[in-house]
């Protein structure tokens, strides 16, 4: 399924899970030991999942009538890994959620690059790097309007390799791209280390 806008035209886009599609229960584990994933001992695995959306009830999102399909982007390690973002999803209605259940698995062990940064990502002292940018675009029905982003959540991956922990369900804030920032929803999302 591809989106309507020129924008992302050519994107491949992740394949919603059915009723039909097997899939595993990300659970809150820890890692034996506490070992902290620093340093020389990346995961060979982390599988991230974006569950589903919401909006905040009385946001610029919630009152836009024209906004009436989202997707989900990101970035991850600037690497070269495709299909980084979902299929789109109806917005939902106020206290109500919409799921994606867009699931991705980044191998490090068939990918030394990636692994390498993934290293170097967790050295470093930025307070920005580490962090998975994940954007809200609208997707217009019409395929000749443009998408628009709506708005950003963050998810610090260092804190959560170095802690050692996978994460389940967790609930990030989406802020508007405005000059002043307005929460206008959340993204709920898990990350499994292996």
């Amino acid at each position: 399924q591809a989106h309507h806008c020129s924008k992302y035209s050519g994107h491949t886009v992740g394949n919603p899970i059915t009723s039909d599609t097997p899939t595993q229960e990300v659970k809150l584990t820890t890692v034996p030991n506490h070992k902290s994933y620093s340093g020389s001992s990346p995961p060979d695995k982390i599988t991230l999942t974006i569950h589903s959306i919401s909006v905040e009830p009385g946001s610029s999102l919630a009152r836009d009538s024209a906004i009436t399909q989202l997707f989900v982007e990101f970035q991850f390690l600037n690497s070269d890994y495709k299909d980084l973002d979902t299929f789109s999803v109806k917005k939902p209605a106020i206290e109500d959620s919409e799921p994606f259940n867009f699931t991705k698995v980044f191998d490090f062990t068939s990918s030394p690059n990636a692994r390498l940064l993934l290293a170097e990502m967790l050295k470093t002292d930025s307070p920005s790097d580490g962090k998975i940018s994940f954007t809200v675009v609208s997707d217009p029905e019409n395929v000749e309007d443009d998408c628009v982003e709506v708005g950003n959540a963050e998810l610090d991956l260092r804190a959560v390799l170095n802690e050692g922990e996978s994460l389940s369900e967790m609930a990030l804030g989406v802020l508007s791209l405005q000059d002043e920032p307005e929460l206008v929803g959340h993204l709920t999302v898990s990350v499994q280390l292996q």
